[in-house]
């Protein structure tokens, strides 16, 4: 569902819940559950993630085929050498989401919130290899991100472009590298210069393993999600669990609710609370 959209009926709804007056309650506190202090007020935008994001159990089963899995596909491969698997183990920017069709973007934006945008680290030589070498927050160079037009136009992108992956793998020589630049760049040392910052700014750990491993694709693990420590698989997604956690992410608890838990020292939960109450009225009990 476009931005537009999403402002245009929430603009409408809370105009209702409010009767046209100004807000008693911040959004992000309306939104949030009943129990949690809040009013249990739909948010249109994390339903519209909830829904998109649920077709990414589609989009990773390969029994399934449909023309829209090819569309995706499409665009990741001319990102790089990744594929509908591997896309949201990787970091895209916001100028690649903003080129994928309407209903991409709001899956990879509702992925980005879900996931509050951290990406696990890669484990292996196959999920290292689908790493792009730009804009990666895992390759940083003086805490920021590598950037480097020659090479993309000359289709270097991912780790894969620049490593020798036959038996033991390791990174490619200088002269490998000089003739895929040859035609963008004639100058050696600039392309020599660029190639030694982007192995020099890749992590240690994985110079370890690249130099270490043999490079299979079947090292490629089903993708999940990482909640509290926990992994969640695509299989477990459903449109009420993934609002759930989306609203998780997003709404917050009322001043006064958060008063109480602070001056209770315990987090409050209204449903306990409410049958205690119940409780001690029937008993015709004080609480103290």
């Amino acid at each position: 569902m476009p931005d537009d959209v999403n402002k245009t009926l929430s603009k409408l709804m809370l105009e209702f819940l409010w009767n046209n007056k100004p807000p008693s309650i911040q959004y992000k506190s309306v939104i949030n559950h009943k129990f949690n202090g809040g009013l249990g007020f739909p948010d249109i935008q994390s339903k519209s993630y909830a829904f998109a994001l649920k077709w990414l159990k589609k989009l990773l089963d390969p029994s399934q085929c449909h023309i829209w899995k090819s569309v995706i596909n499409y665009f990741v491969t001319e990102h790089g050498n990744s594929n509908a698997t591997d896309i949201f183990k990787l970091y895209f920017s916001k100028s690649f989401i903003r080129k994928l069709p309407p209903f991409y973007q709001v899956m990879f934006n509702g992925w980005d919130v879900i996931t509050q945008f951290k990406r696990p680290a890669p484990q292996n030589l196959y999920e290292m290899s689908i790493q792009p070498l730009f804009n990666n927050p895992f390759i940083v160079r003086n805490n920021k991100v590598l950037k480097c037009d020659l090479f993309s136009k000359c289709g270097i992108n991912t780790i894969y472009d620049i490593i020798y992956y036959y038996g033991i793998s390791s990174f490619l020589p200088l002269s490998s590298l000089l003739e895929d630049c040859v035609e963008c760049e004639p100058n050696p040392d600039y392309v020599e210069k660029m190639f030694e910052i982007i192995k020099s700014s890749i992590p240690t750990e994985w110079k370890i393993i690249i130099e270490s491993e043999t490079y299979s694709n079947k090292d490629a693990p089903k993708p999940y999600l990482l909640l509290d420590d926990e992994k969640i698989g695509f299989d477990n997604f459903t449109t009420k669990f993934l609002y759930k956690v989306l609203l998780e992410r997003k709404a917050v608890k009322p001043t006064g609710f958060l008063y109480w838990e602070h001056n209770l020292k315990k987090e409050l939960n209204w449903s306990v609370t409410c049958k205690n109450v119940v409780d001690s009225y029937k008993d015709c009990k004080i609480l103290s």
